[in-house]
């Protein structure tokens, strides 16, 4: 499992460019492609997904202007930050930018500048905040995820609600989940499948609650509601993810009633307790 962050890096000095990636791929979640050209800039912009551009001043103003009008006709996924560096920064005012780029964030800094400061710069942007650019992936991921859990159910008004320690399924007692809501994803960082798990009391207490509805069982009737809860948790991820240029797929709940789960590698838990008993996030690589 690794989120990774494409970065785009045009400039005509290629020990400026070289020298900046070398330190910005330290990072294992950082991937970087350096173009002295604008005809090179503009087929990276065709062949990947950039989280971030840097443009530096050797680069020059019409070239810049010339890939900012490729990335305006660009269709779909365009990056979510544009850095200018300039020894002038007056020069930043001679940029046209297109009305339709307006969703992307433009910044322009001074130069000379070290290039630690510029990779915090980036870093600070393109990593989810609350999440640290040196933590693994899992403990990202899975922070996020808190945070898109707390923000469904929270909705709902149940009261107090509190993530505990996340660990590995092997190691936990059997929590006795009746029903889950199991999104699969196939994406760069992650194969394997979302689940939402919940013991049937703390499902009934759920529904009754959300739905208004007091059911004595789980039917055909009632379990497609834990599908719903798990789409607007990865509903939720999906967008704080987007947000800092990691793009996810649409996917569709489906209802995991197996009596376990079967996983060849670790099954990864956030135990949830509420006031309407206790819930379970889990993350199963390679489980579909």
């Amino acid at each position: 499992m690794k989120i990774i962050r494409k970065i785009l890096v045009l400039s005509i000095n290629t020990d400026w460019a070289n020298d900046l990636k070398h330190l910005l791929v330290k990072n294992s979640k950082v991937e970087v492609e350096v173009a002295s050209t604008r005809t090179i800039a503009t087929k990276l912009l065709t062949d990947y997904e950039f989280a971030a551009v840097v443009m530096e001043e050797t680069f020059k103003v019409k070239n810049m202007d010339y890939f900012l009008r490729a990335l305006q006709s660009q269709q779909g996924y365009r990056p979510k930050f544009v850095y200018f560096f300039f020894s002038d920064i007056k020069l930043f005012r001679d940029i046209s930018v297109p009305a339709e780029l307006e969703k992307i964030k433009f910044k322009a800094h001074s130069l000379p500048m070290p290039k630690e400061m510029i990779q915090e710069l980036l870093f600070h942007d393109i990593f989810p905040s609350g999440a640290t650019h040196n933590s693994s992936l899992d403990r990202e991921f899975m922070q996020i995820l808190i945070k898109a859990t707390n923000r469904v159910v929270e909705s709902f008004a149940i009261g107090e609600l509190k993530a505990k320690k996340p660990e590995l399924l092997s190691k936990m007692e059997d929590p006795k989940v009746a029903i889950r809501g199991k999104i699969i994803l196939k994406t760069e960082f992650f194969n394997g499948s979302l689940l939402l798990s919940f013991p049937e009391e703390t499902y009934k207490n759920l529904y009754l609650k959300v739905v208004g509805q007091e059911i004595s069982s789980l039917s055909d009737d009632n379990k497609d509601f834990a599908g719903e809860l798990a789409n607007m948790i990865y509903g939720q991820t999906k967008k704080h993810l987007e947000e800092n240029g990691v793009k996810l797929d649409m996917a569709i709940p489906i209802i995991d009633q197996s009596s376990k789960l079967k996983s060849n590698k670790p099954i990864y838990v956030i135990p949830f307790e509420s006031s309407i008993g206790d819930f379970y996030i889990k993350l199963a690589p390679e489980l579909f």
